[in-house]
């Protein structure tokens, strides 16, 4: 599937090229005309309706690790490679004391990553990962 990352086009205060690549990751996910049509007709209508799903569809078990790589994605000074974004939550800040390292914590497979994030996270030239541009994390 060809990926658009380019997205200054807008209309209607709506990134277009991000909104029709979020509409067809949906679609990629059907197995069937029917299915397609099906869902064409239940689309979002609009990225914050998009993302809004998104982020409901996280499994509430993985809803604290995806805000966690979501905050540091968001505030990284470079772009992240999926190990880097893996390893943000080895180190638990909620302790007593200072921040603690936790290495139980570590995934054992870093794009799992990508799994957990869903669409929020994509991928470029296979080697970096970053918060895709106009989603807010509130």
């Amino acid at each position: 599937m060809l990926i658009l990352t380019f997205y200054l086009i807008m209309a209607d205060n709506i990134p277009r090229f991000r909104w029709v690549a979020l509409q067809l990751a949906e679609l990629e996910k059907c197995s069937s005309t029917d299915e397609i049509t099906e869902r064409l007709t239940r689309l979002p209508k609009g990225l914050d309706e998009i993302y809004s799903r998104i982020l409901k569809k996280i499994d509430e078990d993985h809803r604290g690790h995806v805000r966690t790589f979501l905050q540091w994605l968001a505030f990284s000074k470079h772009t992240m490679t999926i190990t880097e974004i893996a390893e943000t939550i080895t180190v638990d800040f909620a302790s007593e004391d200072d921040p603690v390292f936790n290495p139980t914590k570590r995934y054992f497979d870093p794009r799992d990553v990508l799994v957990r994030c869903s669409s929020l996270v994509s991928e470029s030239e296979g080697k970096y990962y970053w918060l895709n541009p106009y989603f807010s994390f509130c």
